[in-house]
């Protein structure tokens, strides 16, 4: 009986040590997943991809002569390619995008997805590219369906921001990077080496709160219990020893 009573303690002892081992890792993560993201950094290019297709020539099985069934021409395709550099420690972040014109005032800016329409998620690679093509003119559509219409000979500023996916927490939007979209001569503005180590401006103000129970947070709760259980513990011992 003695045996199976010390046995016990120490199954007791042990699962204690373990619970506030996890619930100190379990904090660590629940931290971790309500950061409130970094403002994001990003490149912007404006590119074309138009190419040409040739004529195609047939020939008409009853006269035996060649013609021409259908003329060359040129597919028009122009694409703007927002390239964000990804923050990998979050397992669900998106991104939101805004534009306004370059002569336009600050309550112009136009954001191009919501929580109705979804966000772009960032992608498993360093980068998530966020590509918005035209096929008439300059009105450009991504996959999500969102819309970026610029004059063409037209300059626009662009601003991207981060959104955990979790909890919802949003970072500043990013500074301004501008598009001249010219369909004639693909202009490309303001390009940038994501990977430079040059400072970026970050909004890091607001401290997260953290999980609370009885004012002690997760960890001091946790640890809490543990010594009480511990000390508890060692008194029935020393009490079971003197008997």
């Amino acid at each position: 009986m003695k045996k199976i009573f010390d046995v016990f303690l120490f199954v007791l002892l042990f699962s204690t040590l373990v619970f506030a081992g996890l619930a100190c890792i379990g904090e660590v993560q629940v931290q971790a997943a309500s950061k409130k993201p970094s403002v994001p950094e990003f490149t912007i290019k404006f590119v074309d991809n138009s190419y040409d297709v040739a004529s195609v020539q047939e020939v008409d099985p009853f006269t035996g002569k060649t013609y021409v069934a259908m003329p060359d021409y040129r597919a028009v395709i122009h694409n703007i390619e927002i390239t964000i550099k990804n923050q990998p420690e979050y397992s669900d972040l998106w991104y939101n995008v805004r534009y306004k014109g370059q002569f336009g005032s600050e309550d112009t800016w136009i954001e191009l997805y919501d929580i109705s329409s979804g966000f772009p998620s960032q992608s498993e690679s360093k980068y998530t590219v966020l590509n918005f093509t035209s096929t008439r003119g300059p009105e450009f559509y991504d996959a999500l369906h969102a819309r970026i219409a610029v004059t063409d000979g037209g300059i626009a500023d662009f601003q991207v921001q981060a959104i955990n996916g979790v909890t919802g927490e949003k970072s500043g939007w990013s500074s301004t990077k501008d598009l001249t979209v010219d369909i004639y001569s693909s202009k490309t503005n303001n390009q940038f080496d994501l990977d430079s180590s040059a400072p970026v401006s970050l909004d890091q103000t607001e401290t997260q709160a953290k999980p609370t129970l009885a004012g002690l947070n997760l960890t001091e709760f946790s640890l809490v219990i543990a010594c009480v259980v511990i000390v508890a513990l060692i008194f029935v011992l020393v009490y079971k020893r003197s008997k």
